[in-house]
C-alpha cells in the first residue's frame, strides 16, 4: 500500500521467495556473503497483487519453481562456502513512470 501511494523505488531483502514474487517487479537472487547478484528475474504478474490470492495462480507457481530450481542448481555448482545460508532475495519495486 505504501508503494502504491508514493510510487518510489523500493528494495526489500528477504529469504521468502513467495513474498519476493508477490511484492516485486524484479527478483534478485543473491550469493552468500559477501552478497553479489547471482541472477535477476522479471516478475510480470499484473498489479494489484494480493499474495494470498495469487500464490495459487499458475504463473506465480511457474515463476517460483523457475527461480528456486535455478538457484538450487547454481548453488550445487558453487563451492560449499558460498552455498551455505539458503536463498537470499532482494526485490525491486520500480517507480511508476507516467
Amino acid at each position: 500500500r505504501l508503494w502504491s501511494q508514493s510510487k518510489a523505488s523500493v528494495v526489500f531483502v528477504t529469504h521468502d521467495l513467495e513474498e519476493a514474487i508477490a511484492l516485486a517487479d524484479k527478483v534478485y537472487v543473491l550469493t552468500a556473503g559477501p552478497a553479489t547478484v547471482k541472477s535477476v528475474y522479471p516478475i510480470d504478474i499484473p498489479r494489484p497483487r494480493v499474495a494470498s490470492e495469487i500464490r495459487y495462480e499458475q504463473k506465480f507457481i511457474d515463476i517460483s519453481r523457475t527461480i528456486e530450481t535455478r538457484a538450487t542448481n547454481q548453488d550445487c555448482e558453487m563451492n560449499s562456502r558460498h552455498a551455505k545460508g539458503g536463498l537470499t532475495i532482494a526485490t525491486k519495486v520500480s517507480r511508476a513512470i507516467a
